[in-house]
């Protein structure tokens, strides 16, 4: 995470790269900040905007996933691996 509190995610099925720049609570928000970078962890989250690769994270469960995928607004549970 950077100074701006945005923090950058790769989806681990396309290798795409998210930008994160709002989160559901402070508590999640501290959450993505302390992983270590290249963990993968299930993430929920939504587009910011319509044409933008800005996201909003929504949920972070307690379990970590081994293998996953990042969700876009259609589907919205999925892995990501944090590239801070």
């Amino acid at each position: 995470m950077n100074d701006h509190g945005a923090m950058t995610v790769e989806v681990c099925e396309t290798n795409e790269t998210r930008h994160l720049t709002e989160y559901a609570s402070p508590e999640l928000r501290r959450r993505l900040e302390a992983l270590p970078s290249g963990t993968t962890v299930p993430l929920t989250m939504t587009r910011v905007g319509v044409r933008s690769n800005v996201w909003r994270a929504f949920e972070l469960p307690e379990r970590r996933a081994t293998v996953s995928r990042s969700a876009d607004p259609a589907e919205l549970d999925g892995p990501v691996r944090p590239m801070h």
